[in-house]
């Protein structure tokens, strides 16, 4: 894949759909896809709640995918967060392993908060 560590930037959640609408949809339509790894298979997050509000409306065409992420991507964000320097060629890969996983993900939005 050629992911690098230092190519990953985590967004908080407050700002992740901010952080689309500024890079994703204001590309030219043929190029507003978002591909959203996930590395549990089944998440609850305010943040992704919304950012699938803006995904799911009509008002706009971005093409978008939930999928597992794969063993790389995982490898990778390890290595980032322990903040230890990765050589893609150093690492035994498990070739029966990295491929594109099209398991399905539960994403279940989250009960408003009861103020």
């Amino acid at each position: 894949m050629g992911l690098k560590p230092d190519k990953l930037f985590q967004v908080a959640e407050t700002n992740v759909v901010e952080v689309v609408k500024k890079n994703i949809l204001s590309q030219e339509p043929s190029y507003q896809w978002v591909i959203i790894g996930l590395q549990k298979d089944t998440i609850e997050s305010n943040g992704l709640a919304k950012l699938m509000d803006m995904l799911n409306s009509d008002s706009n065409k971005v093409k978008w995918n939930l999928r597992k992420a794969t063993l790389e991507e995982s490898v990778i964000v390890d290595y980032k967060r322990k903040k230890l320097n990765y050589n893609a060629d150093s690492i035994l890969w498990d070739t029966t392993k990295i491929k594109f996983i099209n398991l399905p993900i539960k994403f279940t939005p989250p009960k408003p908060e009861v103020e």
